[in-house]
């Protein structure tokens, strides 16, 4: 068999037929310089398949073998050019492309092995090492012909992510549906409430609303603004009411696989509250209850993660196998007349898939706890609210990419602070890491008023919140890697533990870390006196037979207002889940090794750590777990799961039924047993589940939420795993009010409750705030945005230069960062603010048409650009851009600029993921071909000649089928293959084709 370069038949064609391409200079030929406009010959690139074997640069998968062998992923010492007398630059290019090679190989290995799999991990690792290795030599090339970033290449640069602009104008959740004409029932019967004004001047007023005053006038949306502005007008203040509408819109639908769009639906109405600077509004009602929050995990959480480990299997499987489509697989397999293997199709002929969860926060109406002389009217459920019960004020769906809510607390205003777990951007806020800790702060109508991001660099949790009586929040967890540049941290595997400090406008105060000696997280927060932090966690101790994890022991310890540690003491338990803190008492509830429930009483000393006072056994919890400690009464309160019911805690007063079930005990502080003692089990018989998540105690109530799958007293089921919120009286053994609802797909799991003591009332109805609506957001962009101080990105202004860097301070603001960003430029940048979308943004543009500026990421895990959402990459004007047609002036401006965009943050944890880096991987390694290409061209455009467009003749395309058909013959490949020499993977016809095209 006679083997013939398709390239010479390609090009011999091409040029016959007056047609030229970059491409024609590809093939060994290359050497020469005729066919190409550079100075200087160009040898073969390590992608053309023609290349001998001692130049070829090493397959991906072995590359990456290589690599995680501990070798290298750059090696710019070694020569990949056999061309004498060839530029220096052609190495540099093909050392990046063999980077890139490396790093898509990697990829195709994680996909193979699967995303979950540890070694996933490890091949995740050596790729960010490999990854930081090419953009460190990517950032210290210095090509005279060519300029290559690691980002992108555009004219200018604007952050996404800012602190938010004043807003005095308010709007309200949708409060009706229908028409403009129509009576709304949130107006009906008796509406009372007040208008707080709070003017500069100091001078306050108070202007009452009683719909009862518009007599026989039909309570519409118009009928009501209108009488609400008069009475504002009355009392002589600028603030106003409008109403806001949002019309109708048809809605598609699929109807036994067909698209259908029903008309439009009704509109939706809100108020637009229209403030101005000098008045600040708040609202109040005569009338109020408790307002209980409970955030849950809504959907089948089990179900959907065992469908997503069942697709992937199957996916890796279709891989093995060489199915590359479903839907192909599908129509295969369906159409085949023996169907041996069902394997390939079983992902596809499920029908019962299961929707993903998401997380939702449920707020209820308490109607046995007035705090007022009169109870406000029964809760009713604002409109759009699904799966109601009765009592339930609203039902909120949080941020899609906040993956679990730990905990919640209501400040002295009514607020409710959220601390969940989020991996990916929320509230235009872009994290640096696979996950972040996030604080949310909501005023009574649900509406958010700050986020605030941890900015950990790897990975981090929360799992608790404080809110002191003068708003300060603390939250507490554990984060990997690094969170400040100075944290030593427990390395790449272990986690270490967080404090973290915000005052009452969100901005941080302090944060500490490294409580403990290795692998540590906290698991609990309070406030003592003075503003003092208090947390309980745990940690493994080391060994000597395992220094680095060893068993585990809780521990707890103490910061003063200013963040100085006070003591860190161990508890003696194997965990420390929960605290409570009353007086100089602190009272630690944690789990054994043997899995009893331990209460640990500790008296705080004015220095040093606190004296053990008391401990109490409560004996074993089984499969349960602790949900929380409180003190309140002069009595410990613990609540919890078991499947134990005869623990040791005093009186029973409601018993066990044999099944896993909750608990409620009350204790004294000293913990010594009392007659007092008492237990309250809460659940069903054998073989079914009820669980106690959550504990909190408001006005003396003790209010616990968690789950059950069985009829509990006073609550009938449901759905298939309903969520419950109860308020308990421990000495009779009864549940007072209670509510239990259901979840997406008839699952709920409640996570975390809390209880607004007054948060109850017509105004939930209204849609209007206790809070006042121009609370003013910080400024500063550690509060505004994930970045923390000491986070930092470099700028230089040509390729080569030594880097500026710049480092974000605690107290910079846009206005700060523009003037460091333009310093470090040597002012040949013009960075400016301004307010796009509500926020206060930076945009730098270059001085002249001369200038360039790029920016250059920080370190990994403290890098500010993907925090203020700014591009790493190369800024300049369009007459610097990579045109081809405009004359350079200045030479210090490569022509050709290629940004490879390979700064972002993969997600390495899951398929989706992993395809997303491979196609970004893939992308950079197309544009380093076509920086050689533009530079074996002379950096002029591939082709002179005018363009051949339109339809092809016939008689060209019978000349191409035959020299296709010739070539088959010639090389032996048979009609269906194409030549294994041609470069791009493309038979000689279908690139001659596609010039036509």
């Amino acid at each position: 068999m006679i083997t013939i370069d398709s390239s010479i038949l390609s090009n011999y064609y091409l040029s016959k037929e007056g047609i030229l391409g970059s491409s024609s200079s590809t093939s060994n030929s290359a050497a020469s310089t005729s066919g190409s406009t550079a100075a200087k010959p160009a040898p073969a690139p390590p992608w053309d398949a023609t290349t001998p074997k001692t130049q070829k640069v090493s397959a991906a998968s072995a590359l990456a073998t290589q690599v995680l062998n501990g070798q290298n992923i750059i090696d710019p010492n070694t020569s990949l050019t056999n061309i004498k007398g060839a530029s220096t630059q052609y190495d540099s290019l093909f050392t990046l492309y063999q980077g890139l090679n490396a790093l898509e190989g990697m990829t195709e290995q994680m996909l193979a092995s699967g995303a979950s799999t540890s070694g996933n991990a490890t091949l995740a690792s050596a790729f960010q090492s490999g990854l930081s290795q090419v953009s460190s030599y990517v950032n210290g090339l210095d090509l005279p012909n060519l300029r290559i970033s690691t980002g992108t290449v555009s004219s200018n640069d604007t952050s996404t992510i800012g602190p938010a602009t004043e807003q005095d104008n308010y709007n309200t959740p949708v409060i009706f549906v229908g028409s403009q004409s129509t009576a709304v029932p949130a107006f009906q019967g008796s509406v009372q409430f007040n208008i707080n004004i709070a003017g500069i001047n100091g001078k306050n007023k108070t202007v009452p609303i009683d719909l009862s005053g518009m007599g026989t006038t039909a309570r519409t949306m118009p009928n009501v603004t209108s009488y609400i502005n008069s009475q504002l007008q009355a009392a002589g203040v600028v603030t106003r009411f409008a109403d806001n509408e949002t019309p109708g819109q048809p809605q598609v639908i699929q109807v036994n696989g067909q698209s259908v769009t029903l008309p439009a639906g009704p509109d939706q109405w809100g108020w637009t509250i229209q403030g101005v600077s000098t008045e600040q509004v708040s609202f109040s009602a005569p009338s109020t209850a408790a307002a209980v929050y409970v955030a849950q995990t809504a959907g089948n959480a089990a179900g959907y993660a065992a469908q997503q480990a069942s697709d992937a299997s199957q996916a890796a499987l279709d891989a093995a196998e060489g199915i590359a489509d479903p839907a192909a697989t599908t129509s295969s397999t369906t159409s085949s007349s023996s169907s041996s293997s069902t394997s390939s199709t079983s992902s596809t002929s499920s029908t019962d898939t299961i929707t993903q969860p998401f997380q939702q926060l449920l707020t209820f109406q308490n109607s046995t706890s007035s705090t007022t002389a009169t109870a406000p009217a029964a809760a009713t459920s604002l409109p759009g609210t699904t799966n109601a019960v009765a009592g339930e004020i609203s039902a909120q769906a949080l941020d899609t990419s906040i993956t679990s809510v730990q905990a919640t607390a209501t400040g002295a205003d009514g607020s409710l602070y959220v601390l969940g777990d989020v991996n990916g951007t929320t509230d235009s806020q872009t994290i640096q890491g696979a996950q972040d800790v996030v604080l949310q702060k909501f005023d009574s109508t649900g509406n958010l008023l700050y986020t605030q991001t941890l900015g950990a660099g790897a990975s981090a949790s929360g799992y608790s919140l404080a809110v002191s009586a003068d708003g300060q929040v603390a939250v507490a967890g554990s984060f990997t890697g690094s969170l400040d540049a100075t944290d030593l941290g427990n390395g790449a595997t272990g986690t270490d533990s967080f404090v973290t400090l915000y005052d009452s406008s969100g901005d941080e105060e302090w944060t500490q870390t490294g409580l403990q000696p290795s692998n540590n997280q906290i698991n609990s927060v309070a406030f003592g006196a003075n503003d003092e932090v208090l947390v309980a966690g745990q940690s493994n101790i080391s060994t000597t037979a395992s220094p680095a994890f060893g068993a585990t022991q809780g521990f707890i310890a103490g910061y003063s207002s200013t963040g100085d540690q006070l003591f860190s003491t161990n508890t003696g338990t194997a965990n420390a889940a929960s605290l409570a803190v009353s007086g100089s008492t602190v009272v630690v509830a944690g789990t054994s090794a043997s899995g009893d429930a331990v209460l640990n009483s500790y008296a705080l000393q004015t220095k040093g750590a606190p004296t053990l006072s008391a401990t109490r056994d409560l004996g074993s919890l089984g499969s349960g777990s602790i949900a929380g400690v409180a003190i309140s009464n002069g009595q410990v309160v613990l609540a919890g799961t078991t499947t134990n019911g005869a623990l040791s805690a005093g009186t029973v007063t409601s018993a066990a039924n044999g099944g896993e079930e909750a608990f409620v005990a009350q204790l004294s502080t000293n913990l010594a047993p009392a007659s007092s003692d008492q237990i309250a089990y809460f659940g069903g018989p054998k073989g079914t589940k009820t669980t106690a998540t959550a504990l909190t105690i408001s006005n003396g109530q003790v209010y616990i939420a968690g789950s059950s799958n069985t009829t509990l007293p006073g609550m009938t089921s449901v759905g298939t795993q309903d969520g419950y919120v109860a308020s308990v009286n421990i000495g009779t053994g009864t549940i007072g009010w209670s509510e239990r609802f259901s979840g997406q797909d008839g699952y709920a799991a409640p996570e975390s409750i809390a209880v607004a003591s007054s948060g109850a009332s017509i105004l939930n109805k209204l849609g209007l705030p206790t809070q006042t609506i121009q609370e003013t957001s910080s400024q500063l962009l550690t509060s505004a945005t994930s970045v923390r101080a000491g986070d930092t990105f470099e700028v230089r202004t040509h390729q080569g230069a030594t880097p500026v860097k710049v480092t974000i301070a605690a107290d910079d603001t846009p206005q700060t960062l523009a003037s460091k960003i333009e310093a470090a430029t040597g002012y040949t940048a013009s960075v400016s603010t301004e307010t796009l979308d509500g926020q206060l943004q930076v945009e730098i543009k270059p001085n002249n048409p001369d200038s360039t500026i790029e920016l250059l990421p920080g370190a990994n895990g403290s890098n500010a650009l993907t925090a203020l959402g700014l591009n790493a990459g190369v800024i300049q004007t369009a007459s610097a851009l990579s045109t081809g047609t405009k004359k350079n002036t200045n030479p210090a401006i490569a022509t050709n600029t290629y940004g490879l965009n390979i700064d972002g943050n993969y997600d390495l944890t899951t398929t989706a993921g992993i395809q997303a880096a491979q196609k970004s991987i893939q992308t950079a390694a197309a544009l380093v071909q076509t920086a050689y290409y533009a530079l074996v061209n002379g950096n002029k455009p591939a082709s002179t000649a005018k363009q051949i467009t339109g339809t092809v003749p016939a008689y060209l395309q019978a000349q191409l089928a035959n020299y296709s058909a010739g070539l088959a013959r010639l090389t032996g490949s048979g009609s269906s293959s194409s030549s294994s020499s041609a470069t791009t993977g493309s038979s000689a016809a279908s690139v001659a084709l596609s010039l036509f095209t």
